[in-house]
């Protein structure tokens, strides 16, 4: 159960978490692949970052093929990307599976883990979430390109199910803010969006039964609007491009930075937030959460990153 200060946090929004797993790796002088392995060196390397920036809130884990990996697909780590041939839908059909068992034997137990050492260790510190929605996932697993078209089977249920019960281990863990990433989801009309519906619908219940105050991620869902989404959507998570025509959309608005933004000097991040109205006399609805749309990168300048990423966090103190 969240704090007094952190649902205090939750209801004021302006939460700055950017994703700093490879900062995060290079704490411990690690790859990306064997930090996010290891528990124990994801909290330790995770919990040094959130000290040195004073960051109010840290995401604990997020990787978009781990969902993949934890059905049996080759995962190429360094690449992010599963490997082999593109499948078709009929073979991803019969892909089976057990979700309690997929949930054990795979990294989710690591991420679950990390999100458990970390709510004990930064106990007033927000924890935040990514998952791959099952939408992306179906497709992920087919090893298409993102463009590619997509129709949802009997196997999106089943995805979906996985989902449901790695939802729970966050929750339960003490995860407090879940992003569902449907990035490589392509969803333009109305039987799309309904097929989006059932399946996104048992996550994201609960999500919010966990009280993980769940944002919706997503790439391109036609125009966005509170008719074209599905109706239970009551979160989103949106590029700065794109932030002022949707934020007013829904309950709970999050912004996805360019993650280079921590590569320049601090009068060229106020001129990005500015020309996006995240700041300035536009300013409209403030931020829910803050983040950045992939891992920060580590190459670049330390002292401009390190004080890029401060400049960030004063501005959405609240």
């Amino acid at each position: 159960m969240p704090s007094k200060m952190k649902k205090k946090r939750l209801r004021a929004g302006g939460l700055f978490a950017p994703t700093l797993m490879g900062m995060g790796a290079s704490v411990d002088n690690l790859s990306l692949v064997e930090f996010m392995s290891n528990a124990t060196k994801m909290a330790n390397g995770l919990r040094s970052l959130q000290s040195f920036y004073d960051l109010e809130a840290i995401v604990c884990y997020r990787d978009p093929v781990v969902i993949a990996e934890a059905v049996g697909c080759p995962i190429d780590q360094e690449q992010c990307r599963v490997m082999g041939p593109p499948r078709s839908w009929a073979e991803i059909g019969k892909i089976t599976w057990d979700p309690e068992q997929s949930l054990t034997e795979s990294r989710l137990s690591v991420s679950i883990d990390v999100v458990s050492r970390l709510s004990t260790m930064l106990p007033e510190t927000i924890l935040v979430g990514y998952v791959t929605g099952p939408l992306s996932a179906t497709l992920l697993i087919s090893a298409r390109d993102e463009d590619a078209a997509v129709s949802w089977t009997d196997n999106g249920e089943s995805m979906t199910r996985l989902l449901v019960s790695y939802c729970k281990g966050l929750g339960e863990a003490g995860l407090d803010l879940l992003v569902i990433e449907e990035s490589a989801a392509v969803i333009k009309t109305a039987a799309e969006v309904g097929v989006a519906s059932s399946l996104l619908a048992p996550l994201w219940n609960t999500a919010s039964f966990y009280g993980l105050n769940p944002l919706l991620s997503v790439k391109d869902w036609g125009e966005l609007s509170s008719q074209s989404l599905p109706r239970f959507v009551d979160g989103l998570c949106v590029r700065a491009d794109v932030w002022s025509s949707n934020r007013d959309i829904v309950k709970r608005t999050g912004i996805l930075l360019p993650p280079d933004i921590v590569l320049t000097d601090t009068a060229a991040i106020h001129s990005v937030l500015r020309q996006n109205e995240v700041v300035g006399s536009n300013r409209g609805k403030y931020p829910f959460l803050v983040a950045t749309e992939n891992d920060v990168p580590v190459a670049g300048e330390k002292d401009l990153t390190i004080n890029a990423l401060r400049e960030l966090r004063h501005i959405f103190s609240v």
